[in-house]
């Protein structure tokens, strides 16, 4: 087994962050597993001691609302965790296009 892919890292994060990487090299894969806490991929939960296979090419986003820790195994061009995230703009604009869908429901008007 090449050095790379012994690469083993864990991410603690917080309360609304993201761990964000990046899989460009040709042949790479690389392994996500959620040990604790509750978390999603691009609004995927993830099960909790499953493990994820990502190869080239894919930019991965894990969010968590409530906190979670993180194992990565593999060799990732690009990894870092983020404060800053879109998720609560994008929450809200689902909410406010639920209360959209059931007013037109009840007004027996198309819904968006």
């Amino acid at each position: 087994m090449s050095e790379d892919k012994r690469i083993l890292q864990e991410f603690k994060l917080e309360v609304d962050n993201e761990l964000r990487f990046e899989v460009e090299s040709k042949n790479e894969k690389v392994y996500l597993t959620l040990k604790s806490g509750l978390a999603e991929v691009f609004g995927t939960e993830l099960v909790k001691a499953k493990t994820y296979e990502f190869i080239a090419g894919a930019k991965v986003a894990v969010y968590t609302w409530h906190g979670c820790v993180i194992e990565v195994k593999g060799k990732t061009d690009v990894i870092y965790t983020a404060k800053e995230t879109p998720m609560v703009m994008y929450s809200n604009c689902h909410g406010a296009l639920e209360f959209m869908r059931a007013e037109a429901e009840k007004e027996g008007k198309r819904v968006p």
